[in-house]
C-alpha cells in the first residue's frame, strides 16, 4: 500500500516538473517574442518583382545586414530582433526597372508599410508613427510654401517656410535621444546656425556630442559666427576711396564701382 502511494507521489511531482518547465518555456518564448519585430508590407508593383529586401545600417550607415523574403499578391514581411541603433532601408526592384524604397525603424511590435512609387506610408509602433506624423508635417508645409510662392504671396512664403523651420528645430529638440530625432538632425545638420545647434547639442547624449561629423560642424559655425560678428563691426563704416588700374589700363576709383 505505501509503495502505491509512494509511486503516485512521484508521478505527481514528475507532472508538476514537467508542467513547470513547459511553463517556463512558454514564458521565455513569449519574452523572446515580444522583443522582435514584425514588419507587414504591401507594394504597388510597377514591374514585376519576386522579393523584397531589407538593409540595416551600422551608427556609421554602413551595410551591416540583408535580408530577403518573397513578395506574394503584393504582400511580403519580414521578422526579427528589435533594431534601434539606426532605421534600416526595405527596397524592393532593381534599376533601371521602378525601385520602391522606405525607410523604417525595426521597433517590437508590428509595423505596417504601404509603398508605392510616389510615396510611403509607415506607422503601427510608436517610433514609426513618429516617423510618419514628422513627415507628413513637413510634407504639409512644403505644399503651403510651394502654393505660396506659385501664387506671388512672397510675405506669406517666407512665413510658412519660418513655421516650417521652427517646427523641425523643436521637433529635434523634444527628441534629440531617441533614433527618429537623431536621424532628422543628422540629415539636416548642415542647415543649422552656431547658436540653435548649441541648444540641441546640450540636449542631446555622447553618440551624438561625440559624433565627429557633427563636432567638425560645430566648429565650422562658431569660426563662421565669429567671421559674421567681425564683419558687422564695419557696416556703415565709411570706406577709403583709391584707384586701380583696370585691365584696359584706364584709372578707376573704387567709388565709380559702387551701386
Amino acid at each position: 500500500m505505501g509503495l502505491v502511494y509512494l509511486q503516485k507521489q512521484k508521478i505527481m511531482i514528475n507532472k508538476m516538473f514537467i508542467s513547470l518547465i513547459t511553463l517556463f518555456l512558454v514564458l521565455i518564448f513569449a519574452s523572446c517574442k515580444e522583443e522582435g519585430f514584425k514588419l507587414e508590407g504591401k507594394a504597388n508593383l510597377v514591374d514585376k518583382c519576386e522579393y523584397a529586401m531589407l538593409f540595416t545600417f551600422d551608427a556609421n550607415d554602413r551595410i551591416l545586414s540583408v535580408d530577403t523574403t518573397d513578395i506574394k499578391n503584393g504582400t511580403f514581411e519580414f521578422s526579427g530582433k528589435e533594431y534601434l541603433s539606426n532605421y534600416s532601408v526595405v527596397s524592393i526592384g532593381n534599376y533601371p526597372n521602378t525601385v520602391l524604397s522606405a525607410e523604417v525603424i525595426l521597433e517590437k511590435g508590428t509595423i505596417k508599410l504601404e509603398m508605392d512609387t510616389a510615396y510611403y506610408k509607415i506607422g503601427g509602433t510608436k517610433f514609426n508613427d513618429l516617423h510618419q506624423s514628422y513627415i507628413d508635417s513637413i510634407n504639409l508645409y512644403n505644399e503651403k510654401i510651394i502654393q505660396a510662392f506659385d501664387e506671388g504671396y512672397n510675405d506669406k512664403r517666407k512665413e510658412y517656410v519660418k513655421m516650417r523651420n521652427d517646427f523641425q528645430f523643436n521637433f529635434i529638440k523634444n527628441n534629440i535621444l531617441n533614433v527618429v530625432g537623431k536621424k532628422v538632425f543628422m540629415d539636416d545638420l548642415y542647415s543649422f546656425f552656431y547658436d540653435p545647434l548649441c541648444e540641441i547639442m546640450e540636449l542631446a547624449d555622447d553618440e551624438i556630442k561625440l559624433n565627429k561629423e557633427v563636432l567638425k560642424e560645430l566648429d565650422y559655425r562658431k569660426k563662421e559666427e565669429e567671421r559674421l560678428k567681425n564683419a558687422e563691426k564695419w557696416r556703415g563704416v565709411e570706406f577709403t576711396d583709391f584707384t586701380l588700374t583696370s585691365v584696359n589700363g584706364k584709372p578707376t576709383k573704387i567709388s565709380d564701382l559702387y551701386g
